[in-house]
C-alpha cells in the first residue's frame, strides 16, 4: 500500500512538471524577426539568421518599436520586395528615412555595432500602413546584413 502510494506520487509530479515545462514552451517569447514579418505580411528570406532583435516591452495590439538585423547568405530581393538605391544619405526622401530609423533605434537603445553606417552603400524599402505603421528596411550589400525599423503607434 505505501510503495501504491509513492508511485502515485511521484507520477502526478512527473505529470505536474510536463504540464509546467509545456507552458513556459507555449508561452516563451518567440522571436521578434518572424513576429515583425507577419504583422507585416513578410515572407522571411529563408536562412536568415537573427544577429539582434529588441522590441518595446508595451506592444498593446501590435503598438511599439522594433528593431531586427538578419544576417542573409543571399540578397533579399528574392523575396520581391520593391528597392530604392539611396546612394546619398542626405537626399530626399534618405533624410526623412533616416531620421526616423535613428529614432526608432534611439528610442529602444540599440547599440553601436547594430545601428547603421549611413555612409555605406545600401538598398532600402519603406512600407507603411493606414494605422499610421512603418517599416524600413534597408540591406547592406557589403555585409549581407538586413536591418529592419518598425514603428506602429
Amino acid at each position: 500500500m505505501r510503495v501504491r502510494k509513492y508511485f502515485l506520487l511521484i507520477l502526478a509530479a512527473l505529470g505536474l512538471t510536463a504540464v509546467v515545462l509545456g507552458l513556459i514552451w507555449f508561452l516563451r517569447p518567440g522571436d521578434p524577426a518572424d513576429a515583425l514579418f507577419s504583422r507585416w505580411n513578410l515572407s522571411r528570406p529563408e536562412r536568415a539568421k537573427t544577429l539582434y532583435a529588441v522590441q518595446t516591452e508595451d506592444r498593446w495590439f501590435g503598438e511599439g518599436e522594433a528593431w531586427v538585423v538578419l544576417r542573409l547568405d543571399t540578397g533579399p530581393s528574392e523575396a520581391g520586395w520593391h528597392w530604392d538605391y539611396a546612394l546619398q544619405a542626405d537626399g530626399e526622401p534618405a533624410q526623412a528615412m533616416r531620421e526616423s530609423v535613428e529614432e526608432i533605434a534611439g528610442h529602444l537603445s540599440v547599440p553601436e555595432e547594430y545601428r547603421l553606417d549611413w555612409s555605406e552603400e545600401m538598398f532600402w524599402c519603406a512600407l507603411r500602413r493606414d494605422d499610421g505603421g512603418s517599416l524600413f528596411l534597408l540591406w547592406r550589400p557589403e555585409q549581407s546584413w538586413l536591418y529592419l525599423a518598425d514603428s506602429i503607434f
